[in-house]
């Protein structure tokens, strides 16, 4: 068989395929029952196994995470920090919405409030391709819930991005207290940077965890990745 008729053959065959596609649209939109709870099956095993060969390298992270904690190296420890965010970004089930509000368990007994659990108001919205929050323009604030968070007193730090031509003043409020932060824009924007806030107090009794804008420059505030809340009872000395 010559070149052009095995073209024509395959040409052919795509025409009809696109005709019974466009001709019967219901078929092209909809899928069978049954295909559907084969895809979830195999989309559930498929988040299942990778869990499992995640396991023991979040094991480890975990475990080196609180090494360089308290042997006081925390750049170390933040870059190991990021790598078990972007793990447990892999291992999230297929289709997995963010939870509003959710606070993250970390097993050495951190808590992570991630960018992509914020519940937003005003021009703050969530970039999905950095996992950072951009748009920190007056309005604006970002929430977490941390009702189910013990309670107790907490180590606050809160790491973002900010360019020289950025950087403003926030405000968090946490149950009945608030205070006011000034972000300085300097450096390079892929740089990541470190703000220690003041301790807080959690009372368990429905506390939220609120940034909000004061006032930005040009550029908004910042991007902000993510803050850590260390219980003081297990934190580094």
């Amino acid at each position: 068989m010559n070149t052009s008729m095995q073209t024509g053959i395959k040409v052919t065959g795509i025409s009809i395929l696109a005709l019974l596609h466009f001709s019967h649209p219901a078929l092209a939109r909809e899928k069978p029952l049954a295909l559907q709870q084969l895809e979830t099956a195999f989309e559930k095993e498929v988040t299942e196994k990778t869990r499992e060969l995640h396991e023991p390298y979040q094991t480890a992270l975990n475990k080196l995470y609180s090494q360089k904690l308290k042997s006081g190296k925390l750049e170390e420890a933040l870059a190991v920090k990021k790598e078990l965010e972007r793990i447990q970004r892999i291992i999230s089930p297929p289709g997995t919405k963010p939870e509003p509000g959710k606070v993250v368990t970390v097993r050495d007994g951190t808590y992570l409030l991630l960018a992509e659990n914020a519940v937003l108001k005003g021009k703050i919205q969530y970039d999905q391709s950095s996992g950072k929050l951009i748009g920190w323009e007056k309005p604006g604030s970002a929430t977490w819930d941390l009702a189910k968070l013990p309670p107790g007193s907490y180590h606050a730090t809160l790491y973002y991005h900010a360019g020289p031509f950025a950087g403003g003043t926030i405000e968090l409020t946490a149950g009945k207290s608030s205070e006011a932060y000034t972000i300085t824009g300097s450096g390079k924007w892929k740089d990541q940077k470190k703000l220690k806030l003041s301790d807080l107090t959690i009372s368990g009794d429905g506390d939220s965890f609120i940034l909000s804008v004061l006032n930005a420059r040009t550029q908004g505030i910042m991007e902000l990745g993510s803050i850590t809340l260390t219980p003081k009872d297990k934190a580094p000395k």
